[in-house]
């Protein structure tokens, strides 16, 4: 829809709309009229076809942003849609001086006269990331070389510190619960005499294609932790754009994890 401010309002159209008397003559009736303009859908390169709340749709035999609202008696006021015309938020942001998250958007129907319903500010205290993320043991049987490597063991919780909106996650770092002859959390590889192992699940955004993409990491060595410290951290970062967690270590983005643990042959 175009306009000066990119959305649809509404149009002023002066007359008399009285009924016409048997004679010919008008009677009397409202002089002023409100009705929507500037209706048509956007063409490319426009962001969106229709401004939010409207769809294109078949109006009268054109592609036009509707619905319209419905025509109302009084002739005094804009047709306004019901709780007005609001922008996207925007990404949340940290308020230094509060410290919570916010985000925002702005009434753009209220220069027409049309106010809206709803706040224009949210505001929270804890990070808008996921408080928890998805169990990554759908990758045993995704991606094939996972499963004949690994088991898909643990799935903690991160542990999120709101204030900075980032998170760490315990990987267990010792084989101290590993049965004889059964997977181990810490097997020797390559260079490293021992290391803990993360399986990512990998969102669309960062894969740029198909999400649920699989990917294994190993991101520690077991022998780094001091005898009496049974576990590791990995660190996560809340990026208040995408409202994706970061894996640190890699910079990717991630919607799920798992730990495995190594088959033992």
């Amino acid at each position: 829809m175009r306009t000066g401010s990119g959305c649809p309002l509404s149009g002023r159209v002066s007359g008399n709309f009285g009924r016409p008397a048997r004679d010919g003559k008008l009677t009397s009736g409202l002089t002023t009229k409100y009705a929507p303009c500037n209706t048509e859908i956007c063409s490319y390169p426009a962001q969106r076809t229709c401004c939010i709340p409207y769809l294109p749709m078949l109006i009268n035999g054109t592609m036009q942003c509707g619905p319209f609202p419905r025509e109302t008696t009084v002739g005094t006021g804009p047709c306004c849609p019901g709780s007005g015309l609001w922008s996207e938020w925007t990404s949340f942001a940290k308020d230094e001086n509060s410290g919570s998250y916010k985000k925002t958007r702005q009434c753009v129907s209220s220069s027409a006269g049309c106010g809206c319903t709803g706040s224009a500010v949210q505001s929270q205290a804890q990070c808008p990331c996921a408080r928890t993320l998805k169990n990554a043991d759908v990758c045993a049987e995704k991606d094939a070389s996972i499963g004949k490597t690994f088991n898909m063991r643990l799935h903690r919780d991160l542990a999120i510190t709101d204030i900075n909106c980032t998170a760490t996650l315990m990987l267990e770092a010792n084989n101290d619960n590993v049965t004889s002859g059964g997977p181990e959390m810490c097997h020797s590889l390559n260079n490293y005499d021992y290391v803990p192992a993360i399986v990512l699940l990998l969102p669309s955004v960062e894969t740029r294609g198909p999400s649920n993409k699989c990917y294994m990491d190993r991101p520690l060595n077991c022998n780094n932790r001091v005898a009496t410290v049974k576990d590791l951290p990995v660190s996560f970062t809340c990026d208040l754009e995408t409202l994706f967690w970061r894996y640190d270590y890699l910079g990717w983005f991630v919607e799920g994890y798992n730990q495995p643990a190594f088959k033992v042959t």
